[in-house]
């Protein structure tokens, strides 16, 4: 009964077009304002208790209202039907919530380094695999059922990604750490580019059917800023692969200070978070017009 009781409040019903916007854009301005808070403290990222769990806060409630309101979304604006039973879009988005929040309550929390270390790193890893493969799955399921196909967008994003990492690590001069080869560290990065693009054009694409051509172009500029940032990430990642392949084995200690220039890369992602807001914003007051509601709903208005 305590769980049937409390699932309303964790899982709302439906409420409308306008409220599912509503929802979405409170995930961005959340999770963008984190983002863009650790840009600015990306010299002296504070290790204070208050500062930690508030940040750790914001970025779980920031990706909670993300599901609900893409959800809620999907309920009003439903796709095409696909074959596909397994939710791969909302698997991802935990995932990446997952490796995300994982990754920085390990940097800040020393009782957990000390306590849990092998099961946080353990579940990282495995958030890691998760949003990889589910990423790939979110592509092959967006697929209409014509004929089996190559994923074509995950293929290019990774392809891309790959050499666009490379392009970097040979315009840097090579890598600084010099124990990742670079045929190891450039797809590395493409992973990394292709976890990032997945979303974001995910994202762009629920507000391209409906937006304005301002709103389309904002989508679209979300998705290439993210592009950016993810490449930047990736060489981050792809320049530590050995160091953090190493340190998971030997010395899970000073792995979690290897993080740390991963959480700082990702910070400019505040910019795409910004970007959607105003491709999604317009829907807002045509949705709210249009006085969308769902069945669920419908009926004698309650007091």
């Amino acid at each position: 009964m305590g769980r049937r009781r409390s699932v309303p409040y964790f899982l709302p019903a439906p409420v409308s077009s306008g409220h599912a916007l509503s929802v979405l854009l409170a995930g961005f301005l959340v999770e963008g304002a984190t983002e863009a808070y650790q840009f600015v403290q990306r010299t002296t990222l504070g290790l204070g208790w208050p500062e930690y769990y508030t940040t750790l806060a914001t970025t779980i409630l920031g990706f909670y209202l993300m599901f609900l309101g893409l959800r809620e979304w999907r309920i009003f604006h439903p796709r095409p039907v696909r074959r596909r039973a397994v939710p791969w879009r909302l698997i991802q988005l935990f995932s990446a919530a997952g490796v995300s929040i994982g990754s920085w309550v390990g940097l800040h929390s020393a009782w957990l380094r000390r306590k849990y270390l092998i099961p946080w790193m353990i579940g990282v890893a495995t958030a890691t695999v998760v949003l990889v493969v589910a990423t790939v799955m979110v592509d092959r399921g967006d697929a209409l059922p014509r004929k089996r196909g190559w994923p074509v967008l995950s293929l290019t994003l990774w392809g891309g990604g790959t050499a666009a990492t490379a392009v970097l690590i040979v315009g840097e001069g090579g890598l600084t750490g010099g124990s990742t080869p670079i045929w190891l560290a450039a797809p590395v990065g493409g992973i990394v580019v292709l976890a990032f693009g997945q979303f974001f054009f995910g994202l762009q694409r629920e507000a391209r059917p409906f937006g304005s051509p301002l709103g389309r172009a904002l989508g679209w500029a979300g998705f290439g800023w993210s592009l950016g940032v993810a490449t930047i990430a990736g060489y981050v990642v792809g320049e530590r692969a050995v160091l953090l392949l190493t340190e998971f084995f030997s010395n899970w200690g000073a792995l979690i200070a290897s993080v740390a220039p991963i959480v700082v890369a990702m910070s400019p992602l505040f910019v795409s978070y910004a970007l959607m807001v105003g491709a999604f914003l317009p829907q807002l007051t045509d949705s709210a017009g249009r006085g969308l509601v769902s069945p669920e709903t419908a009926g004698p208005a309650l007091p």
